[in-house]
């Protein structure tokens, strides 16, 4: 790294001690560079558990996908931790952009949660084990529109458009809420965690105290461990306490697999807990890639 000159201070570093300079496709896939050896051995085998593939039970590794699903592991999503792509359904990467759906009104699975849309629940699965039938196939399209900018430059746009089709043959309710969902990439989130609660409640304004246009308010979610409202960190509305019920829910909903948090109405589970705590524990100590270009106008 290169000293500052006199007198000049250094940037902040993106992720602080946890920042990595690297500029690689494999960047987004190293772990924080002041984690301890102790540390670093229980992120690799998070790494391994992160890239597990599942398969329908019964079977020696892995079993319990299913029966129905959106994809098969965490890394079929979350390619190389970074960013998914918007593909669906009979792709060679089968699911990884995600349709949620809930209704407007109704009774929701839990306290400030979703309410669930009769025959699909809350997300769309797709992808089915073998001789099964998805609960419903979405068709992805794109439409195209251009325009022109004040200074007379012509840009063009894509919107995603999603055609959602039960297997059973039944309508859709006619004011079901959808909302798609690309994976987001996943380091970074263990600084977010460690972020304490009055920090977050002092970030918030809900009333504009402060006259700067933005109105924040937190998101309360329910947190099945402390079954309680807390403060919403994690996906891309906030709607997870934990990255620990993060992680589970991202198991059972992309994948089927019941845990701990979510077991089945039995009390048993399929994913072991070890496996649960490794996937987030890679999650919580990937290093956080260093921001660059930062002496490049067009850039800033």
């Amino acid at each position: 790294m290169l000293l500052a000159a006199c007198g000049e201070q250094e940037p902040p570093r993106a992720g602080g001690a946890t920042t990595i300079d690297n500029r690689t496709s494999l960047a987004f896939t190293q772990p924080a560079p002041n984690l301890t050896v102790e540390g670093l051995a229980h992120h690799r085998a998070g790494d391994a558990a992160f890239a597990a593939i599942f398969v329908p039970g019964p079977a020696p590794v892995n079993p319990g996908l299913g029966p129905l699903f959106n994809n098969n592991s965490c890394n079929a999503c979350h390619l190389r931790n970074g960013r998914g792509m918007p593909v669906m359904g009979s792709s060679p990467q089968r699911t990884q952009l995600l349709v949620r759906v809930s209704m407007p009104e109704g009774v929701p699975t839990h306290p400030n949660g979703p309410v669930p849309v009769p025959g699909l629940g809350i997300q769309i699965a797709d992808q089915a084990n073998y001789g099964l039938t998805p609960e419903a196939s979405v068709l992805l399209e794109w439409v195209e529109s251009e325009g022109t900018y004040g200074d007379g430059t012509r840009y063009g746009l894509r919107e995603p458009r999603i055609r959602i089709t039960p297997t059973d043959g039944s309508a859709l309710p006619k004011d079901m809420l959808t909302s798609l969902r690309l994976p987001p990439p996943v380091f970074g989130l263990g600084l977010l965690e460690a972020v304490e609660v009055s920090t977050l409640k002092s970030l918030a304004d809900p009333n504009d105290k402060n006259k700067d246009g933005i109105s924040g308010r937190l998101n309360e979610v329910w947190d099945v461990q402390a079954q309680a409202l807390v403060p919403g960190r994690f996906g891309l509305k906030a709607n997870s306490p934990t990255l620990l019920q993060q992680s589970a829910e991202a198991y059972l909903n992309d994948m089927g697999l019941t845990t701990t948090l979510f077991p089945e109405p039995d009390g048993t589970h399929e994913l072991p807990l070890q496996t649960l705590e490794a996937a987030v524990f890679y999650a919580r100590t990937l290093g956080v890639p260093a921001r660059a270009f930062l002496d490049d106008a067009e850039t800033l």
